[in-house]
């Protein structure tokens, strides 16, 4: 006696199948119905509970300098000030440098309590793990005229270092904040927001 080819074993399930008594059909039916819908739900459930603890790099390090960004325009408009006043009034201790004394002077400015620090100790960072530089404006030189112009629109430069970890101040990789578009669209937000207090 051969053993069974494919087709004969299919035909052989038929066969089993079309003798197996009502009752039985729709008690595997309802099995192999339950279990292709925990199947289906296993599939959209378990992707929807990964939430990946680190962002790409590039998109939270630009999102962390729009949001530096927006504190630094929200701080200068509410104060009617510029930031470097603000800083220089924050100062604490002359021994901070301009990164400290001006997330310090963030920090007391906005007003956020010691609950909420991780918004500003996250902003401290890029997406690669390394620390913001700040320096002031008339500090960054070698710069096209395009982003000088965009620069220079505040008193302080916020930049990343960029995928290769080296500060070129503003130029090669690095990645400074985006000041001028911010600008762009910050105003109008910010007169938004006075117009419904």
């Amino acid at each position: 006696m051969r053993p069974p080819t494919g087709a004969g074993v299919a035909v052989g399930w038929i066969n089993a199948w079309a003798h197996t008594d009502d009752v039985m059909k729709k008690n595997i039916q309802s099995v192999l119905l339950v279990s292709a819908g925990i199947m289906v739900l296993l599939f959209l459930i378990i992707p929807a509970l990964y939430t990946p603890t680190v962002k790409a790099p590039y998109p939270q390090t630009y999102g962390s300098l729009k949001r530096l960004g927006f504190w630094v325009k929200q701080s200068e408009l509410d104060n009617k000030t510029s930031i470097v006043d603000l800083i220089r009034d924050a100062a604490v201790s002359s021994e901070f440098n301009l990164r400290e004394q001006f997330f310090h002077m963030l920090q007391n400015d906005l007003g956020i309590d010691n609950d909420s620090l991780s918004i500003i100790e996250k902003s401290k960072k890029d997406g690669w793990g390394i620390p913001f530089n700040i320096d002031y404006t008339t500090n960054i030189s070698g710069l096209s005229k395009e982003l000088f112009n965009s620069l220079s629109t505040c008193s302080i430069v916020i930049w990343s270092n960029g995928p290769n970890h080296e500060d070129e101040k503003c130029l090669g990789d690095d990645i400074p904040w985006p000041i001028s578009e911010l600008e762009l669209h910050l105003d109008e937000y910010l007169e938004l927001l006075r117009k419904r207090r």
